[in-house]
C-alpha cells in the first residue's frame, strides 16, 4: 500500500507547476506555468493538455503556496542570471 502511495505522489509531484520549473529563477515562474496550461495557452497537437487541464487547475494554488516559500531562493538567482527581461 506505501508503494502505491508513493507511486500516486510522484505522479502528481511530476505535473507539479513549481517543481516542472525550477531551473528557471524567475518568481512565480510555477504559478504562471499552470495560468498557461489552464488557460489553454500551450497545445501539444493531441489535446492530452486538455484532459490534464483540471490537474493543473488544483495544482495552481499550491504552486502559489510553492513558489512564495522559494521567493528567497528565487528572487536573487534571478537578478543576478544572464536572462533578466
Amino acid at each position: 500500500m506505501k508503494k502505491i502511495v508513493f507511486i500516486l505522489l510522484s505522479m502528481f509531484l511530476y505535473g507539479c507547476g513549481t517543481l516542472t520549473t525550477l531551473k528557471d529563477p524567475c518568481p512565480y515562474i510555477g504559478t504562471r506555468y499552470d495560468y498557461n496550461m489552464v488557460a489553454g495557452n500551450f497545445y501539444d497537437g493531441v489535446g492530452f493538455k486538455h484532459m490534464t487541464r483540471p490537474l493543473y487547475f488544483i495544482d495552481w494554488p499550491l504552486s502559489v503556496v510553492a513558489d512564495t516559500a522559494l521567493l528567497p531562493i528565487n528572487i536573487p538567482r534571478y537578478y543576478l542570471s544572464d536572462d533578466e527581461a
